[in-house]
């Protein structure tokens, strides 16, 4: 009763606020002033921490994440200027050269506005308004030239698509599409799409000085908020509000930037008509309602409340916010961190939320993430570096250095350093070589719930099909999980045969060795098609620099994803398996040379029987002692480094049926794996 009550207000309050101005053809300022007689207040002053601009942090461009964001900068790159126009001049009525990329930019989709492209043989399919996002980004964290020239003309050539429709519409797709959406009538989400549009215009004045996109994203605000008023005069409020349970993307969100821009009341009450109140309402009264609800539909509505409550001061909608944060970091968050999937503009953003400012006589800066990068701090005069040495398995400790240089002397600054949760007692932190006092703090209980396994701020994995069983055993976490060696890589072997055009592996599907097709790094036939050389006279391969240290000697072969297993002989003409076997001697093979820089491996146990591969299936079989040039090739096998590489941060996790290689999430491709384990005592 209590929501439906608030829903029924919500709306009741914005039609009391129509039906006042009508008389006075709507006017804008009649109905803002409206709204502040109800209690909608100025700007919301406090000690908000404001974000650092991304052009006053730069990624060091040797870490991961400098990387990253060259691989992006390098796909936004590729992007043809014609092609990603193409739908937008064909229903402007201009000519179109070049070919319309495909997928989801098709000209046949509704959704178009988007584009697809190639980038390292992965398809990634986006928003064309993403793409003006990621760019106006992109070149604030870098400044790259050739992108600015590139996404200027991207701009341009969308400004005469809006001046030949002269009407202030742009999209890929015809005004028609709205005409369905306000008759609640079939079509895919077209707001969702205007909203990734003009959201992209604004950023490419924000952080580009972009004024002619400030123009067009002005003429389709005025636009869209003459289609609303229309639909509220010929129907009801009501009928707005049904329209919107369709996708429509952040469309409060932009409106209020936009506000906060031009100060155009205008924008700021189309933006509340966006406000979507059956749902937020929900959130008002701290329900917990949020399961089955689509994500990339309703995150945007609840970010662009929080920004009516920065812009107007409304205590309601900063219930709203917080509550929906607490709805979904306690019961609606994965082990990752999040709830959905990302897109692609947040590899060009990668310096976000690195750092944090507040204002003041004296500012100060917060450092949030470890992350290699270099800051000039603007406010607080101060030039800072931050060097991030990556952690792994075998030496648990985050090492990061600050480096501090003052701009201004005499100024007055304060630094601010996270804690993370994770951080043990045995943190430790120096200024100028003297230590410093910290404080750390974790109210969680000692594995009360433990489901998912985090290594400080890595989510670890298990490489597993299916089974997610641990073991665990009292005492230390280290009785049950141990780390990986460094030195483990260079025991890794990929046993393969060439048969016609085409190279197969030896390879492993659950307890069976078989033959499989020769893969790439970063599947899971590269997980099976890759072994740990384990010498027979010792538990671990010490003294082994590669495979080749390993032929003339007794060995086992221990499957990449299956530690503590190997595989086994069990005899003559009988398939070779995978197995943890008590006995000994059928695990051991001597790995001796075969045909023309080959190898073979001879059973230990049945001394003259060889490993045979013959149509797929894998054996052990004898040689009868002729010159059998077939039986020669059938059990020779060219020998490559493992196909699979440990990851520095890599463990072996003791399971209650097998045991797990254990490895960060963010390592893997295409690899399959479990997030969360069953944990047995």
């Amino acid at each position: 009763m209590e929501v439906f009550m608030l829903l029924k207000m919500l709306a009741v309050v914005l039609l009391l606020l129509f039906c006042d101005c009508v008389e006075d053809e709507y006017s804008w300022m009649m109905m803002y002033k409206q709204m502040k007689k109800l209690g909608v207040r100025s700007r919301v002053s406090g000690n908000f921490l404001n974000e650092i601009p991304l052009g006053d942090v730069r990624l060091d461009p040797d870490s991961i994440h400098g990387q990253a964001q060259q691989t992006n900068l390098e796909y936004l790159l590729m992007l043809d200027v014609d092609s990603l126009v193409w739908s937008f001049r064909k229903t402007a009525g201009l000519p179109t050269p070049a070919t319309a990329y495909g997928g989801w930019e098709s000209p046949n989709q509704e959704l178009r506005g988007h584009f697809v492209g190639w980038c390292t043989s992965i398809v990634l399919l986006e928003s064309f308004g993403h793409y003006l996002s990621a760019t106006a980004q992109m070149w604030a964290s870098t400044n790259n030239d050739t992108l600015k020239e590139k996404m200027t003309a991207v701009v341009s050539a969308l400004a005469a698509c809006q001046e030949k429709m002269d009407s202030g519409y742009l999209s890929a797709f015809p005004t028609e599409f709205f005409d369905r959406f306000e008759a609640i009538k079939q079509v895919w989400a077209p707001y969702y799409t205007i909203h990734k549009i003009m959201a992209g215009l604004v950023d490419q004045y924000v952080l580009a000085g972009n004024s002619e996109a400030l123009k067009m994203v002005t003429q389709m605000a005025d636009y869209f908020r003459k289609r609303v008023e229309n639909v509220i005069t010929k129907y009801t409020i009501e009928r707005h509000w049904r329209s919107l349970n369709e996708e429509t993307g952040g469309m409060n969100d932009v409106m209020y930037r936009l506000y906060t821009i031009t100060g155009d009341t205008k924008h700021l009450w189309l933006a509340h008509l966006f406000d979507k109140p059956c749902f937020l309402g929900l959130l008002a009264v701290k329900a917990d309602e949020l399961s089955g609800f689509h994500a990339n539909t309703h995150i945007p509505i609840v970010v662009g409340s929080q920004m009516r409550y920065e812009i107007t001061g409304d205590p309601l909608y900063k219930e709203i916010g917080m509550s929906f944060m607490d709805i979904v970091n306690s019961s609606h968050m994965y082990a990752s961190g999040g709830t959905s999937v990302s897109r692609i503009e947040s590899f060009s953003k990668l310096g976000d939320s690195i750092y944090f400012e507040e204002a003041g006589k004296n500012p100060g800066v917060y450092i949030i993430q470890y992350i290699s990068s270099s800051l000039n701090w603007k406010s607080g005069q101060i030039l800072l570096e931050q060097k991030v040495i990556p952690v792994a398995s075998w030496d648990p400790r985050l090492r990061v250095t600050i480096t501090i240089a003052s701009k201004k002397e005499g100024s007055s600054s304060t630094l601010n350093f996270r804690i993370p949760f994770w951080t043990t007692s045995n943190a430790k932190a120096t200024l100028n070589g003297q230590g410093i006092p910290i404080t750390s703090a974790d109210d969680r209980s000692d594995y009360a719930s433990l489901h998912a396994i985090l290594y400080g701020p890595y989510l670890l994995v298990g490489l597993t099909t299916g089974d997610c069983d641990l073991k665990a055993e009292s005492g230390s976490l280290s009785n049950w999980i141990t780390p990986i060696p460094s030195d483990y890589n260079s025991h890794l072997i990929s046993l393969s045969q060439e048969t016609g055009n085409s190279t197969f592996a030896l390879s492993h599907t659950n307890t069976i060795v078989t033959m499989a097709k020769f893969s790439n790094p970063g599947t899971s036939d590269s997980v099976f098609s890759t072994f740990r050389i384990i010498l027979a006279d010792s538990s671990t391969s010490a003294g082994i620099s590669s495979y080749k240290d390993a032929i003339g000697k007794t060995i086992k072969l221990e499957p990449y994803n299956l530690p503590g297993m190997s595989l086994v002989a069990l005899g003559k003409e009988i398939r070779i398996g995978i197995s943890d076997s008590l006995d000994p001697k059928n695990s051991l093979f001597r790995l001796v040379d075969g045909n023309e820089g080959t190898v073979r491996l001879e059973s230990e146990s049945q001394k003259g029987c060889f490993v045979y591969s013959s149509d797929g299936s894998v054996k052990l079989s004898c040689d009868s002692g002729g010159s059998d040039s077939g039986f020669m090739t059938s059990t020779s096998f060219k020998a490559n480094n493992g196909i699979s590489q440990y990851h520095p941060i890599s463990f072996v996790a003791k399971g209650l049926n097998m045991n797990f290689v254990l490895q960060p999430l963010f390592s893997l491709r295409d690899e399959q794996y479990a997030v969360y384990f069953k944990l047995h005592s």
